[in-house]
């Protein structure tokens, strides 16, 4: 299975997706914000997939994604959002596919929906 880098700032889903990720045989690293994922993957390159959320304090997604786009070795990216009142969700979306995000879901996201993205992006 994959090595996933799992980035969001809700600790409970965090967990959450965590546990469920690990019984479908993944192995997890996860980071709160998005300054935290950006120094795991600076210490490792071995990450197969990140799943970010895009909306956190501190470091967002969108950094993420801007600075994976640098990078020579750029793992598949699944965006997870909920949005956020004031934010234009069509903008925001089009600035995921700008930035290559390889898939993206709207919060809540079922495990299905989720299993599926995976498979679909690291088949791609």
């Amino acid at each position: 299975m994959a090595k996933i880098l799992l980035i969001d700032d809700d600790e409970e889903l965090l967990n959450v997706l965590e546990d469920f990720l690990i019984m479908d045989g993944h192995e997890i690293v996860t980071a709160d914000d998005g300054r935290k994922g950006i120094n795991l993957l600076e210490a490792s390159e071995a990450f197969d997939l990140v799943i970010t959320d895009i909306i956190m304090p501190g470091q967002d997604g969108i950094g993420v994604l801007t600075w994976l786009l640098k990078r020579s070795h750029r793992p598949k990216t699944i965006v997870i959002t909920g949005g956020s009142p004031g934010i234009d969700q069509n903008l925001l979306l089009a600035t995921c596919k700008c930035l290559r995000a390889d898939k993206v879901l709207v919060k809540p996201v079922e495990f299905e929906t989720l299993r599926e993205a995976i498979c679909e992006v690291m088949a791609s």
